[in-house]
């Protein structure tokens, strides 16, 4: 594999997914790995964007694209044993880059994370359906109207809202907040010794009260953490990673999936 699309994974069924660029070529391919067995298959796909986002509604595979030469987005149906794409959603109107991983979804939306293409310190919350025109933009502020940069998040249901975490400008230190389905940012810890979170899919919950990511702490620029905290930003546990990883899933993990 030449290059890899961060953001990019989903699994269903026993399979995961996720897109990439074989050896030698300039065009995308959707990837399908038997989990039991490690069998690995792909096909050509007729995009060459980049993917942000991979997710199944019931037996439909969906993909954000992206492209950031032309500033265009959009929300496609992927046929998996052909590789065809079907626009669904056009985002390309709304002037945000969808951040690679910065997915989820909570009861009949799915929610993610992006950047305004004028300024890339702020974050909106994209808000949608599979379905043309259910697009809505919601801005990422606390509650001074001062803009929240979170990166990763995930559902905490318990509180109908997001767990966030979001890096300082100088990538010095990472926040917890929780975030309303509004956009509302409100602060709730440090992370304890931590000096800013991966890149791709990097936040991950086994039951939306545990999470983890992959994180690195100052003066190991080259050595990474997967650290487990709950939603009040108390770090559990702090393991040493020997290879660097910029995303994963739980072998129990049930893929996030909105209602019809």
């Amino acid at each position: 594999i030449n290059a890899f699309s961060l953001g990019a994974t989903t699994r269903n069924l026993g399979k995961m997914y996720y897109v990439a660029e074989p050896s030698g070529t300039t065009e995308n391919a959707l990837y399908t790995v038997t989990l039991k067995d490690g069998t690995i298959i792909h096909v050509d796909l007729d995009r060459s964007e980049s993917v942000r986002a991979l997710f199944f509604q019931k037996k439909q595979l969906y993909g954000v694209f992206y492209d950031g030469d032309l500033g265009t987005a959009g929300l496609y149906k992927i046929a998996r044993a052909t590789g065809v794409t079907t626009l669904v959603l056009d985002l390309s109107d709304l002037d945000l880059e969808p951040i690679p991983g910065a997915f989820t979804s909570f009861g009949d939306y799915y929610y993610m994370l992006a950047k305004p293409e004028i300024d890339s310190t702020q974050r909106r919350l994209l808000k949608f359906k599979t379905r043309a025109g259910s697009a809505k933009v919601l801005e990422v502020k606390d509650a001074a109207g001062l803009p929240v940069a979170c990166d990763k998040f995930k559902p905490n249901a318990a509180r109908q809202n997001f767990v966030c975490l979001a890096s300082t400008n100088s990538e010095t230190q990472v926040d917890l907040y929780r975030l309303s389905l509004r956009g509302k940012a409100t602060f709730v810890n440090t992370l304890p010794g931590i000096l800013r979170v991966g890149g791709g899919h990097t936040l991950l919950t086994l039951d939306q009260n545990r999470y983890y990511a992959f994180v690195y702490v100052p003066d190991e620029p080259n050595n990474q953490r997967l650290i487990k905290f709950n939603s009040k930003g108390t770090v559990l546990s702090n393991l040493v990673l020997d290879r660097i990883s910029i995303g994963g899933h739980f072998q129990s993990e049930i893929p996030v999936s909105a209602r019809q």
